[in-house]
């Protein structure tokens, strides 16, 4: 568990890990949707335990969260969260339990032990405008590597890109775009500097469109 003085509420951090060996975390869509459900889950200051997570739907908001969820993006083996820290060591609690849950889960249906994600999550702390916006836009366009686009290398049109992105359901993605509602998804705040959600399909299309430049989570960040 990490040190929880090394988070400080109103702070906005990213948040990644991926599966020991790089392995393949998530197989199928129940095990997305169990991960998702899991965000929404185990963010509730006081609630002890989660027994079973098929009842609680991803369409609620926690009133007591450890932390606000910005964005987010789940590929088969890592994951990306944007989270601002909003209860006193928030961020170690909410990441020992959603990590603790799913491993469980998924140990459990696949009839394994140990381990499923590597030891320790990484975490970066956003100190500007300009990072802040460029995570999400990087954790945003994280699923067109599934479809072979490096965008280190290339570009394509944007509205190739949306197309792309608006297919795959396990992103944020689509709460941005208003095509889908996520309402533990704090868009107010992810918006904040960029102004409406047209604003931000603009600023991601304005980018596709530009001459390819390196894509890393947080430029000017070690």
């Amino acid at each position: 568990m990490r040190d929880p003085d090394l988070f400080s509420n109103g702070a906005v951090y990213h948040i990644y890990n991926r599966g020991v060996d790089k392995r393949t975390i998530f197989s199928d869509a129940s095990d997305y949707s169990r991960f998702i459900d899991g965000i929404v889950a185990f963010n509730e200051v006081g609630r002890k335990a989660v027994q079973s997570l098929s009842h609680i739907a991803k369409r609620i908001v926690n009133e007591h969260p450890y932390v606000r969820t910005i964005c987010y993006c789940l590929m088969p083996n890592h994951f990306h969260l944007m989270l601002e820290q909003v209860e006193s060591g928030g961020i170690s609690e909410y990441m020992r339990r959603l990590g603790t849950g799913y491993t469980k889960y998924f140990n459990k249906r696949n009839e394994r032990s140990g381990r499923l994600l590597e030891s320790a999550y990484k975490i970066k702390r956003i100190e500007t405008t300009d990072q802040f916006n460029h995570l999400s836009r990087y954790i945003h366009l994280n699923p067109l590597k599934l479809a072979g686009i490096d965008l280190n290398k290339e570009r394509i049109r944007w509205n190739q890109a949306e197309a792309i992105l608006s297919r795959y359901p396990w992103s944020s993605f689509r709460h941005y775009a208003g095509a889908e509602r996520q309402p533990f998804i704090d868009m107010q705040t992810g918006l904040q500097y960029i102004g409406s959600p047209s604003d931000y399909m603009r600023f991601l299309s304005e980018w596709m469109e530009s001459a390819p430049s390196p894509l890393h989570p947080t430029p000017g960040v070690g």
